[in-house]
C-alpha cells in the first residue's frame, strides 16, 4: 500500500494532558488541506469506507473547511476536542497540532512522551469526479 503521509509524535504529554500530532506529507506533488485531529473514546466513525463522505466531512478535503466537521464532532459526547491547522500542507512539510486529552479520551496513545510513527493511507472525499 502506497504511503502518503506519516503521523510523528504521537504521545501523551503527562504533565500538560496535550496529545502532540505530527503530520508529514510524503506525497511528491499533492497539497493536503487542513489537518483535523481530535481526541476521543473508542468506536467513533467518522466515514464508512467505499461510501462518500458526508457533507460536514467532504467541506474539509473540498473546500479547507474544517468547521462543519468541527462542529459535529464536538457535540459528541465522546470527543474531547477538536484542533485543525491552517493552510495547506505541502508535499515534504509538516504541520503539529496539539489537542487536550485526559483519561478515557486517549483511543491511540503512546506510553509517556515517546514517540509512535504511523503511516497511514489517505482518501478522497469521493463526492466529485477524478481524471
Amino acid at each position: 500500500m502506497k504511503r502518503l503521509f506519516s503521523l510523528t509524535g504521537l504521545g501523551l504529554l503527562v504533565a500538560t494532558g496535550l496529545y502532540e500530532v505530527t503530520i508529514t506529507n510524503l506525497t511528491r506533488g499533492q497539497e493536503f488541506t487542513p489537518i483535523l485531529v481530535a481526541s476521543h473514546r473508542n468506536g467513533i466513525q467518522v466515514f464508512t469506507l467505499g461510501h462518500p463522505a458526508s457533507p460536514k466531512l467532504a467541506t474539509l478535503p473540498e473546500e479547507g473547511n474544517a468547521g462543519p466537521i468541527t462542529g459535529l464532532l464536538l457535540s459528541l459526547p465522546v470527543v474531547r476536542d477538536v484542533k485543525s491547522s491552517s493552510g495547506l500542507l505541502n508535499p515534504g512539510h509538516s504541520v503539529t497540532v496539539t489537542v487536550e486529552g485526559d483519561a478515557g479520551f486517549d483511543h491511540l496513545s503512546a506510553p509517556g512522551d515517546h514517540t509512535l510513527r504511523l503511516f497511514s493511507p489517505a482518501y478522497d472525499a469521493g463526492r466529485e469526479c477524478n481524471e
